[in-house]
Parts: structure tokens; C-alpha cells; sequence
């Protein structure tokens, strides 16, 4: 790299405003990170009172480590795609641990059709 090609790097706009949107997207990411131990600690307290996960916090945690993840791609240039506010919010399909049983019920039946 040549002196001409550093100044002008350094005169790029675009390169600017990106750095600018990494900055604000790393507070984000340590805001999102406290909520992620917020959330944790709530849905172990929701576990230990009902013996069981509440759905709509595990959706809420779901995304919240979707949005992570877009963020982390776009301060580490993976993406471009700017996260949450600037695109929609991540969209999550729940497990709930009915389904999750229902699954294990049906797989042995499907893998003894497999073995005729």
C-alpha cells in the first residue's frame, strides 16, 4: 500500500460511517448482553417456581441471540446488513418442550419404517 492509497482510505466517507455504526452496534451488543443475563436469570427463576421453561422468554432469548449474532457479523465485516433497528428483528421458531417430546415419540416409528 502506497502513501496515496492510505489518504485516500482515510478520506473515504463510507469507511467513516461504517466505523460509526460499529460503534454504536458494540454498545448495543453490551446492552444485549446484560438483557441476555437478565433473561437467563428470569427463566431460571420461572423454571424453579413452575418447574417448567416459559415459552415466551425463550422466544425473546432466541432472538436476542439471533440480533448477537448479526451483530457480531457485521463488527467483525462478515455482512454488511446492518442489524436490528435498520432491518427487521430476527425471526425465531420456538421449541416448546411439547414438541420437543412429540419429536422423540415419532422418531423411533420413523427409523423401524426405514429399516423394512
Amino acid at each position: 500500500m502506497d502513501k496515496a492509497e492510505i489518504k485516500s482510505n482515510l478520506k473515504n466517507v463510507n469507511q467513516w460511517t461504517r466505523i460509526l455504526y460499529m460503534i454504536l452496534f458494540a454498545v448495543i451488543f453490551n446492552v444485549a448482553s446484560f438483557v441476555i443475563g437478565a433473561v437467563v436469570l428470569g427463566q431460571a427463576l420461572f423454571a424453579i417456581l413452575t418447574g417448567g421453561q416459559n415459552d415466551n422468554v425463550q422466544k425473546l432469548a432466541s432472538g436476542l441471540a439471533q440480533f448477537i449474532y448479526e451483530i457480531v457479523s457485521f463488527l467483525t465485516y462478515t455482512t454488511e446488513e446492518k442489524p436490528f433497528p435498520f432491518n427487521s428483528w430476527p425471526e425465531v421458531e420456538v421449541v416448546s418442550k411439547a414438541k420437543v417430546e412429540e419429536v422423540a415419540v415419532e422418531a423411533p416409528a420413523e427409523d423401524a419404517d426405514i429399516a423394512k
